[in-house]
């Protein structure tokens, strides 16, 4: 008997492999009676060099015609959890850090010119643009013998743009914290 072929069941009873297929083997027990369990039954103990069976042989009936009923056995998975209560002590800092902020603005500004013009003029005059600079005429009804439009004066207002850069300093803050853990950690169900 060949120790590698060895099968042992759950009540110690021995036996030894005479055949494997794809499903099942067909065992030849230490009393001479000949049985037929699954393939994948057989669980390989390296240790003991040889394969254990989660069966009792004395309950599996012999080998009758190629047919043999084996009781299956399920394992069942018990799953249970408890609380686990940690303590935790978090510190925070403030650090300060001074950044400087450089962005480019844009300032519009305008130029107001009052130029007296003083002339007569048939009809209402309406603003107009010449360039980037808006002329809004003024006019003033005078008393003649006849009664005429006198161009007072314009007023030309000129828009100008430019860039300026404008640097300034401001404090950002930032926390930091460090976790460090109770060395009384305990276990609570």
């Amino acid at each position: 008997m060949s120790q590698a072929r060895r099968v042992i069941d759950q009540s110690g009873a021995e036996g030894v492999i005479e055949m494997l297929d794809g499903k099942f083997a067909r065992l030849r027990l230490h009393t001479g009676r000949t049985v037929a369990i699954p393939r994948e039954a057989l669980n390989w103990d390296a240790e003991a060099n040889t394969y254990r069976v989660q069966l009792d042989f004395t309950r599996l009936g012999s080998r009758v015609e190629e047919q043999t009923v084996i009781p299956l056995a399920a394992e069942e998975l018990t799953v249970d959890k408890q609380t686990v209560e940690n303590t935790v002590r978090v510190q925070k800092r403030v650090r300060e850090e001074t950044v400087v902020v450089d962005e480019v603005l844009r300032r519009d500004s305008v130029e107001v010119e009052r130029i007296p013009m003083d002339r007569y003029v048939d009809q209402p005059l309406e603003p107009r643009y010449e360039g980037d600079t808006m002329i809004i005429p003024i006019l003033e009804e005078v008393l003649v013998v006849e009664k005429r439009l006198l161009l007072r004066e314009e007023i030309r207002i000129t828009r100008r743009q430019s860039v300026v850069r404008d640097p300034q300093e401001h404090v950002l803050r930032r926390e930091e914290a460090t976790v460090t853990r109770d060395q009384t950690d305990q276990s609570v169900e």
